[in-house]
């Protein structure tokens, strides 16, 4: 039976502190300020260009670690985690590595899911790889494990034996 060693998980971009629900009120405030514009002697057009600044500035504010943890499931919960253990997480930045040396037995594949613990709404995927039982003997590996919606992008470092 393989043997999938986690030995390293790397930080390269946290999540980003806006998510859809800031994206959706900040946009939600454009016809508001739009009707506005004859006020602010703005054009429409200028108001609407600025949005994106205004939801970068949100991010860089609130620039809040990820609450990392893995699971082997698709589902998140810090109670399903196996590391950095069941119902904990281990904050992590941008440019941040964690040793992770954990061994997982499995036989066809294994999924691997990053998620950022959130108390207030439900735990973000961070991304997700497989490992196959064809990777074994192959040596050490780097995949990586992103999400388009959170713009998060984490680099785990394996190998199957």
């Amino acid at each position: 039976m393989p043997v999938a060693t986690i030995t390293t998980v790397f930080c390269f971009q946290q999540a980003t502190g806006v998510d859809g629900a800031v994206n959706t009120a900040v946009f939600a405030l454009v016809p508001d300020v739009i009707s506005l514009d004859q006020y602010l002697g703005r054009s429409a057009q200028d108001v609407i260009r600025a949005m994106p600044g205004v939801l970068q500035a949100i991010d860089q504010a609130r620039a809040d670690p990820d609450q990392l943890y893995i699971t082997t499931s698709t589902a998140g919960g810090r109670d399903n985690a196996i590391w950095p253990a069941p119902g904990a997480d281990v904050e992590m930045r941008a440019g941040q590595s964690n040793d992770v040396n954990l061994e997982l037995p499995f036989e066809h594949s294994l999924n691997l899911s990053l998620w950022d613990y959130d108390s207030g709404s439900g735990d973000d995927l961070l991304g997700s790889i497989t490992l196959y039982a064809g990777e074994q003997g192959a040596g050490e590996k780097v995949r990586k494990a992103w999400s388009s919606v959170e713009g998060s992008c984490y680099f785990v470092t394996y190998r199957v034996d």
